[in-house]
């Protein structure tokens, strides 16, 4: 996705792309992927990832129209945000230092207690607290690929 996404504003800013596809499963990590735009529960504070995926889910909530005109298919984008669920009182301590940095930044992330938790998702398991990305979400990886 990522060499499809990049040939494609190469071409656009005007220069020549050719794509190489070898056929086959090898090579397309894609596949493993599940779409996911998750860059605030991935990663944490001072990483680099963290900008280059906020980038790239910034990428698709900008060019999704334009994208699914061109293909002529929906993207399969939802962006209801993720949780990164703690289960004990050291990953919540720091899960919680990580929605303090994320909104010392200018990042929209929440901290859900543990009652939170259980009144949103009441089947999982006993949690001990939750970090949540509302803005974080995903894309169909089978629909984008095509």
């Amino acid at each position: 996705m990522v060499g499809s996404a990049c040939a494609r504003e190469l071409a656009h800013a005007g220069l020549e792309v050719t794509v190489v596809d070898p056929g086959g499963t090898f090579g397309q990590g894609w596949q493993a992927a599940a779409g996911l735009l998750s860059p605030q529960v991935e990663t944490g504070e001072n990483n680099p990832l963290l900008e280059i995926g906020l980038a790239g889910r910034e990428y698709y909530v900008t060019r999704r129209e334009e994208l699914e005109e061109v293909s002529g298919a929906a993207l399969g984008l939802e962006l209801g945000g993720i949780t990164n669920l703690a289960f004990n009182e050291t990953q919540a301590d720091h899960l919680k230092e990580i929605v303090a940095w994320q909104r010392q930044h200018g990042l929209y992330c929440n901290w859900l207690s543990p009652e939170e938790v259980e009144t949103q998702w009441p089947w999982l398991a006993r949690t001990a607290g939750a970090l949540f990305a509302p803005a974080d979400g995903s894309v169909d990886p089978n629909r984008l690929v095509q």
